[in-house]
C-alpha cells in the first residue's frame, strides 16, 4: 500500500481547484483517509453566493445516488465474505433497528433495503439530516423508525436513499 504523502495531498487539492474553476463549481470538499486515519478534510469555496458562507470539512452535500453504487458494492463484498446472506433479516444483523411497523421491522431484507420497494417514505429525514438535524449516520437510521408507511412492501418502487445507508450502516 502507498503511504499518501504531502506533495500527493498538495498535488491532487491543485487538482481540485482546477476542476472547480474549470468547471465552475463554487464550493466543494476533500477527505482522504488511509487505514483508519483521516490525512486530509478540508473545503474549498463556499456553500452559497449570497451568503458566502464557507466549505468546511463538515459541510453536508447533496450528493444524489453517488452513494448507491458504494453502498451496493459494500453489502457485496459482506455478501461474498459470508459476513451475511441477502435474505438475512435486518432486524437479526442489527437486533435495535426499527422500522416504522413491527411488521416492517421483523420482515425486511437486507435485499429489501436495496430494492427500493419498501413502501417506507424519505423525504423528511433527508432534509432532517442535511439541515443538520442529524449528527450521524446512527441519528439518520434511528429516524427511520418516524417515517411514514406509504404503500405495502414490493407493490411500488419508492426512492429509499435512507434505507440505502441503513443498509450499510446494519452492515457495519
Amino acid at each position: 500500500t502507498q503511504t499518501l504523502t504531502d506533495a500527493f495531498v498538495r498535488d491532487l487539492e491543485a487538482d481540485l481547484l482546477e476542476a472547480m474553476e474549470t468547471f465552475g463549481i463554487v464550493g466543494a470538499a476533500m477527505a482522504l483517509v488511509q487505514g483508519d486515519q483521516i490525512i486530509a478534510a478540508r473545503g474549498y469555496g463556499v456553500t452559497d453566493l449570497q451568503r458566502n458562507l464557507p466549505v468546511t470539512d463538515r459541510t453536508r452535500f447533496r450528493i444524489g445516488s453517488n452513494t448507491k453504487s458504494m453502498t451496493a458494492f459494500l453489502l457485496a463484498t459482506c455478501v461474498d465474505e459470508g459476513v451475511f446472506a441477502w435474505d438475512d433479516r435486518v432486524a437479526d444483523l442489527w437486533p435495535a433497528f426499527q422500522a416504522p411497523t413491527p411488521e416492517l421491522t421483523a420482515g425486511l431484507r437486507v435485499r429489501d433495503l436495496l430494492g427500493m420497494g419498501t413502501g417506507i417514505a424519505e423525504a423528511e429525514t433527508i432534509e432532517f439530516f442535511l439541515s443538520g438535524g442529524a449528527d450521524s449516520a446512527l441519528d439518520l437510521l434511528r429516524s427511520i423508525a418516524h417515517l411514514p408507511v406509504i404503500a405495502p412492501p414490493e407493490t411500488d418502487y419508492y426512492y429509499n436513499n435512507t434505507l440505502v445507508c441503513a443498509a450499510a450502516y446494519a452492515a457495519l
